[in-house]
């Protein structure tokens, strides 16, 4: 007899059944990167959400809550953002190249710095002189339809 040890040969047999196949599942998306389309009439809910430097450029947003949402520097160039609600977020630096913003609203969205350059704005709520002033409008900016500045809130002391 042995000291204990056994051998390849003396043990016993351990082949193991198949492994059932795994239900297929999507791989997630890498951080910053969203879906380009979403259902008919399924709002797409982002408020809040940190998207600094996401590329969303030609995304449709449309109808999306992005309530208080910071989109710094994010690339949303020809992107469709038909109706969203951008209530208080946060676009320094963002790029809205030829974007579609009919409808949106802007209520206490920071715009500093961002590129306005040929957006449709048409029908925004919201828009103040000193969002349309910090931001970079060009000629081709299309401002809502007889804009008249909101005036901002007076600051309470």
């Amino acid at each position: 007899m042995g000291h204990g040890v056994r051998t390849d040969a003396a043990l016993p047999d351990q082949r193991q059944a198949p492994r059932p196949a795994r239900a297929h599942r999507p791989l997630p998306r890498p951080a910053g990167q969203l879906r380009h389309a979403h259902q008919p009439r399924e709002q797409l809910d982002l408020h809040g959400l940190h998207l600094a430097g996401a590329q969303l450029a030609q995304a449709d947003l449309t109808h999306a809550i992005l309530h208080g949402a910071t989109l710094t520097k994010a690339n949303l160039s020809r992107a469709t953002l038909t109706k969203a609600n951008l209530h208080g977020a946060t676009l320094t630096d963002a790029d809205l190249y030829r974007a579609i913003l009919t409808g949106v609203e802007l209520y206490r969205a920071m715009l500093t710095e961002a590129n306005l350059h040929g957006a449709d704005l048409s029908n925004a709520s919201g828009l103040t002189l000193r969002q349309a002033t910090s931001a970079r409008v060009h000629a081709t900016t299309q401002m809502p339809a007889n804009f008249y500045p909101v005036s901002e809130p007076a600051a309470s002391s």
